[in-house]
């Protein structure tokens, strides 16, 4: 017979409740889907945490002459934000104009720079949009825990949460390099050409 008292209740959601937990946390220990959450979890802080229209993301930007991909393109008053999301579980290292570089947690993996990939990319969007190179700015957004060796390269490339990708747009001390309609022609553009 079954007893239908508080305690059982509770007892039955704790279960519940961990077995979702236990199967979450095996999901996002595989490297495509922790990395595909990664990305939908920070396209989703950045919309709601960057005020629009000020700011626009846009998600996939893809240049199929080039082969090349930013998972976020943020089009700001403060700069155009290009940014990479890699999977990673352990350190890093690579200097910044290596081909390679090497994820050292249960052996060694070999990572393609994003660097590279993002200045490829950057110097496109500098053509096509027709803006100042110094004016798009390349992130790296690690997910699975990786961290890079700090000779890896500089500070401001290399993050580990979307909101530090908000905290460095906010921190830009030019807050006006590009006005409302500039960034709404932009992000047409954009979208019309490179999204997927």
């Amino acid at each position: 017979m079954f007893i239908n008292s508080p305690s059982v209740e509770i007892t039955t959601l704790l279960f519940f409740i961990s077995c979702i937990a236990t199967l979450a946390v095996a999901i996002a220990s595989l490297p495509s889907i922790s990395c595909a959450i990664t990305k939908q979890i920070s396209h989703l802080l950045l919309k709601s945490d960057l005020p629009s229209p000020d700011n626009i993301v846009i998600k996939d930007i893809f240049i199929k002459s080039h082969k090349t991909r930013a998972d976020h393109l943020i089009l700001s008053s403060k700069g155009i934000f290009a940014v990479k999301v890699v999977y990673a579980q352990g350190v890093v290292l690579g200097a910044p104009d290596s081909e390679a570089w090497k994820d050292i947690s249960v052996g060694v993996k070999t990572i393609r720079n994003p660097l590279i990939d993002l200045e490829t990319l950057s110097k496109h969007i500098s053509n096509k949009l027709g803006v100042a190179r110094s004016e798009i700015h390349s992130l790296v957004l690690f997910s699975g825990g990786g961290q890079a060796h700090h000779g890896t390269t500089s500070v401001d490339e290399i993050i580990y949460g979307a909101d530090c990708i908000v905290r460095i747009i906010q921190s830009k001390e030019r807050p006006n390099v590009f006005d409302r309609s500039r960034i709404e022609e932009m992000s047409r553009i954009m979208e019309a050409s490179y999204t997927h």
